[in-house]
């Protein structure tokens, strides 16, 4: 099969930006490979090797050979083309996120900081970026209060939120006052996006969760206050990812159509927070989804945590801000 043919996962990533090398490079080997046989083919038949046709004699011209060798070179040179475009599929996650199937997930709930400063930007962009840089450039956390992200110029329906960043970094306190279009245009910013609903659910697996009596270092599910990121050793997902559980809930892309009222649950599934409203479709209103919990979900918290917020609100399912996000590449 030529490389051409090859399904395109095995050929470009869209959801890995370093994978375009890997396409870059396997693709120019196989302009190689069919430039050498071109060549090949148009010196013509070798009367030598035409001669020698169906007997096992040594070819001192080469011809055969050379053909022979073409063909392996060929294989060889779809082999490591192969092997150049799914490496770099898989290539490792930005120092801020961690691999989840064909993405990367941030490993810390989001913090939202305002900036221009493009050396900062640069830092924010490669997931490389320190508190310490933040601070030493003079950034702005926002988020924080029901106004901050307005008052900076990024208001509710995210239009003109252009100078405002999703970062994920240990040791601060996440976003929670934030909307779906403020958290989306911040994640848009940082050359991030939001996770889908499954990408969050496969990143979130294996939070242990421990329901209304969270100890110093569970999962922040039963408290007073939000917590700063990644600060409880024990809210780590199998994957590596922080805080999936409680803390803050998170928003996810997904939209579904709004629910009459109330929450179904999950039944004897879990008793994890369930409110989608399973395929109905006469509600007016499109709500968007957010996963995982917040500090005061209780038992309601947990990986399989789904509750639905109208896009537009930072008040959250509380009435306040609970409500944050992270990014995914």
């Amino acid at each position: 099969m030529a490389l051409l043919d090859l399904p395109a996962p095995l050929r470009f990533s869209s959801l890995d930006r370093r994978s375009h090398k890997g396409g870059l490079e396997a693709s120019i080997l196989e302009q190689n490979t069919e430039h050498v046989w071109r060549r090949k083919m148009a010196d013509g038949p070798d009367p030598i090797a035409t001669e020698r046709q169906g007997r096992d004699v040594p070819d001192p011209s080469g011809g055969m050979a050379m053909r022979q060798q073409l063909g392996v070179g060929a294989l060889g040179c779809v082999g490591l083309a192969l092997a150049l475009t799914t490496g770099a599929a898989g290539a490792g996650c930005p120092p801020d996120s961690v691999a989840v199937g064909p993405a990367c997930i941030d490993k810390s709930e989001a913090s939202v900081w305002q900036t221009t400063n493009t050396i900062l930007i640069k830092k924010i962009r490669k997931g490389t970026v320190t508190l310490a840089d933040l601070t030493a450039a003079v950034a702005t956390p926002l988020g924080l209060t029901s106004t901050d992200l307005v008052t900076a110029g990024c208001p509710v329906d995210g239009n003109g939120c252009t100078t405002v960043y999703a970062v994920s970094i240990p040791g601060v306190t996440p976003a929670h006052y934030i909307t779906w279009f403020q958290a989306a245009a911040a994640a848009r910013n940082a050359e991030k996006r939001l996770p889908t609903n499954a990408e969050w659910q496969a990143a979130a697996l294996g939070t242990p969760d421990p329901g209304a009596t969270p100890g110093a270092a569970d999962c922040n599910t039963n408290s007073s206050a939000v917590d700063l990121t990644a600060a409880r050793a024990n809210c780590v997902s199998n994957v590596g990812a922080f805080d999936m559980v409680g803390n803050v809930f998170e928003w996810v892309a997904d939209w579904v159509p709004g629910a009459p009222s109330g929450c179904p649950g999950w039944g004897t599934f879990s008793d994890d927070l369930m409110c989608v409203p399973g395929g109905n479709t006469t509600s007016a209103a499109a709500i968007a989804l957010v996963r995982g919990g917040s500090y005061l979900s209780s038992t309601d918290a947990g990986v399989f945590a789904i509750g639905t917020t109208p896009p537009g609100s930072t008040a959250g399912l509380f009435g306040f801000g609970v409500t944050g996000f992270r990014g995914a590449w």
